[in-house]
């Protein structure tokens, strides 16, 4: 699903990723290591985001930078939430299904428990259901691969058991983004960057953890 050949990304005088060789298939793939360490860089070049300045990235047989049809087929939480803060949670939803092509699908509101917020803007929720609406939003299009950059941080621990269950559920493809070492245990496969290379990629969590050292 995913093929990533020698792929840099330099921003400014910064390397921010160099050399990455990485394949991914219908997997789970917890993706760690220390800040600045080039996650959130590698998320946004398989989404199409950013552009490598060298090296090949191929999403589904096509460079996702340059086709927009392979992005339709990504889900992705980042940082950002990528909402707008003056229109309610539903019409957030509804603008982004248009967006995609598809019909705001309710049921996305019943599994975040979003049903009670539905109706408030963006900018009168807290931080924890920020998250929810950006996860729906990422998920509103049944995508086949999903990326989630941190995505349940500030959410309490129910709730992050609950959405993370359903994140696996809803995707062929699941790269997921944390520091929290406690939930690598569910993942098939481990991905660990350091200063911008791949210094670990396989299954035992022991190595992953001793890779990626203290984040």
């Amino acid at each position: 699903m995913i093929e990533l050949r020698k792929v840099t990304k330099i921003y400014k005088n910064r390397v921010a990723i160099k050399d990455i060789n990485l394949e991914v298939g219908e997997e789970k793939i917890a993706l760690i290591g220390p800040n600045g360490s080039g996650k959130s860089t590698l998320l946004k070049l398989i989404s199409g985001i950013l552009k490598p300045n060298s090296g090949k990235v191929v999403v589904l047989g096509n460079d996702p930078f340059k086709n927009p049809e392979v992005r339709r087929k990504i889900g992705i939480v980042t940082h950002n939430p990528m909402l707008y803060r003056e229109f309610t949670v539903e019409e957030n939803l509804k603008f982004f299904a248009r967006i995609y092509g598809c019909e705001l699908d309710k049921s996305i509101l019943n599994l975040l428990d979003l049903n009670s917020k539905k109706s408030l803007k963006v900018s009168e929720l807290s931080m924890g259901w920020i998250r929810r609406v950006a996860m729906a939003r990422a998920l509103i299009h049944k995508p086949e691969i999903l990326m989630v950059d941190e995505g349940l941080s500030g959410l309490d621990f129910e709730a992050r058991i609950k959405i993370f269950e359903l994140i696996k559920r809803e995707s062929d493809c699941l790269i997921y983004v944390t520091h929290d070492f406690k939930e690598l245990e569910v993942f098939e496969r481990y991905v660990v960057l350091r200063d911008g290379r791949l210094v670990y990629d396989g299954e035992e969590i022991e190595k992953a953890i001793n890779a990626a050292g203290s984040c």
